[in-house]
Parts: structure tokens; sequence; C-alpha cells
């Protein structure tokens, strides 16, 4: 997973090899598999900013990029100074599988007749990047060809929020697709079932040794952090299912 580079001695003769990080596919000594290593969004640009901004090349409404390696920032002849991006900006910034996982599952039977069951699990301490915030929808031409796009909140400066950028927000250069980070952490109530067996008293008059009628929920509710871009587990639509059965046994 990761890529060897020589060792000098002081004469400048190999002495050997030793393992260093591959960045361009996220491999790190003492990191995750799993880790995050982006630019950092920090904000929106406001109003108020909007010289900072312009220094970014950026106006407002447009994210916010931590710039944290500054030695190679451009000095211009008017003496002001315009950000560099590349991979020294970069952090780690957490990881993408979930460290944490938990269960907990009952069943329970009550007057001898009522069956209750349910699950709940959860996995906790990942995190993801996405770039909705942006509100790209002309990214794929939804604007010019006058598509219907979700309804969402965007920033402007009545609504100077600094979740959501503006319609068609860029990063500055070197990092314009900047995403933002948000925690995947979730606790879904998976599944609950409820079953009533009748009586035999009830079904013995029609040669019936058991009946069952039962009904299930699945997907009853999710409680996350975060995130909300579809759901915290797939990331895609999750539905909610209603299940209703009759069992019978002769």
């Amino acid at each position: 997973f990761y890529t060897n580079e020589d060792v000098w001695d002081d004469a400048g003769n190999v002495i050997g090899q030793k393992e260093s990080d591959y960045a361009p596919s996220s491999w790190f000594i003492g990191q995750p598999i799993s880790t995050i290593w982006d630019y950092r969004v920090t904000g929106i640009w406001q109003v108020d900013e909007i010289e900072e901004a312009k220094r970014h090349g950026q106006k407002p409404g447009d994210p916010k990029v931590a710039n944290n390696y500054t030695d190679d920032d451009i000095v211009n002849a008017d003496g002001s100074i315009t950000p560099v991006y590349n991979d020294k900006d970069k952090e780690f910034l957490g990881e993408k599988t979930p460290p944490i996982h938990w269960s907990l599952r009952n069943e329970f039977t009550l007057w001898k007749n009522l069956d209750v069951s349910f699950s709940i699990y959860s996995y906790m301490g990942h995190k993801s990047l996405s770039g909705n915030y942006l509100n790209g929808d002309n990214g794929g031409s939804l604007v010019t060809y006058n598509y219907n796009v979700f309804t969402k909140e965007y920033w402007t400066p009545e609504n100077p929020t600094n979740k959501y950028a503006r319609l068609g927000a860029t990063g500055p250069t070197g990092a314009t697709g900047a995403q933002m980070l948000y925690d995947r952490s979730f606790i879904r109530f998976d599944n609950i079932s409820v079953g009533y067996t009748l009586p035999k008293a009830w079904t013995s008059t029609y040669n019936l040794e058991r009946v069952k009628v039962y009904g299930t929920v699945r997907n009853v509710a999710v409680w996350k952090k975060d995130w909300e871009y579809g759901d915290p587990e797939s990331g895609a639509l999750a539905t909610r299912t209603f299940t209703f059965g009759l069992n019978l046994t002769f």
C-alpha cells in the first residue's frame, strides 16, 4: 500500500529503503486506510469579507478553504499575496469507515399470545465529504435545460449562512470543488414487529391448529448528526416498509 524511498547516509550512499506515504491514493503510514485527506472548508465568505474573498479569487457566497501552507503563496508586484492551494494545504479530517458499531435486539412474549420484537443499530465516528453545499445545479445542465431541482437552502446576502454556498459557488483556484465535511454518525431504529396468536378456543372450531396475525415496520426512524444528503448509511434513498401477514397452521 505504500511506496519505497531510498535512505542515504552522510556520504551520499544508498544504504536501504523505507516505506513512504502514497498521497495519490490517500494511503499514509499511521493513518487508517479509509482516512480523509483533503482541503478543510471553514465557512462561507460573507458580504463584509468581500476584499478578503477577492484576494482568494472569490466572492461572497463562495466557500472559505483553509490555506494552511503559505510559503508557496504568490507575492504580487503591489505587495498583495495570492494564496496557492495544493496538497500541502490538505489535512487529515477523519475516516470514512465507522470505528464504532453497536446493535440492540429484543424479543418479548406478553400474555402468552402477543409477540413484540425490535432492533436498533448504529454506526458512529465516521465522516464524509460532499460538494452538494456548493449548489452547483448547472453542473449537470439542470438550469440550462430548465429541469426542476430540489427545494433547498442557499446563501444570499439576506441569508448569510455558513452552511450552504451561493448558487453555482466555487472554491479558490486549485481547490475549486472543495467539499464540506459532515459527520455520518447515525442510530437507526431498524424494525419493529408485532404478532398476535389467536387463542385455540377461537380457532379449534375451524380445525385450525394455530392462527397468527403480524405486522412489521422496517426503517422506522433514523437519528443522524449533520448529514442531510440522503440516507446517512447509504447516501441514497431509504424508504420505510410496512408488512402485514397471516400464518395459518392446520
